[in-house]
C-alpha cells in the first residue's frame, strides 16, 4: 500500500464530516502535505510542494469550511479505539531537557514535566 493510498483511506473515514467536497479534498491535501520532507509545514509551503491543491483551498479550510473541529476530534478517537480495542499500548514520551523558548507565540510556552 502507498503512503497516499492509505492517507486516501484513513481520510475516508471523515469524508461524511465535511459538508461538501472543497473543503474534505483540502483536508485530505494537508494530510498528504504532512508527509513530505518539507522543512516547514506551513500552509504555502504545502501549497507550492502539492500541484493538485491552492493555498487559497487550504486556508479555506480553517477559516470558512463548515466542518466542525469538536466532530473530527471525536471520530479520530471512535477510530483509535476501534483499531486498538482491547490490545495493550506503549506510550512514548520524549523529552530533550530543553526548556521551550519563546514568548510571542501562543503554543510556545516553557514546558516542565512532572515528577509522577
Amino acid at each position: 500500500m502507498t503512503i497516499h493510498s492509505y492517507i486516501e483511506e484513513y481520510c475516508n473515514h471523515y469524508r461524511s464530516l465535511f459538508p461538501d467536497l472543497r473543503s474534505f479534498n483540502a483536508f485530505r491535501a494537508l494530510h498528504v502535505g504532512l508527509t513530505t520532507n518539507l522543512k516547514r509545514k506551513y500552509l504555502l509551503d504545502i501549497a507550492e510542494a502539492l500541484d493538485f491543491v491552492s493555498y487559497k483551498s487550504l486556508g479555506e479550510l480553517f477559516r470558512s469550511s463548515n466542518w466542525q473541529a469538536q466532530e473530527l476530534r471525536q471520530r479520530r478517537l471512535e477510530i483509535i479505539l476501534r483499531t486498538i480495542k482491547n490490545s495493550p499500548i506503549l506510550l512514548v514520551v520524549q523529552e530533550s531537557g530543553v526548556l521551550k523558548k519563546g514568548k510571542t507565540t501562543d503554543y510556545l510556552k516553557r514546558q516542565y514535566l512532572v515528577d509522577w
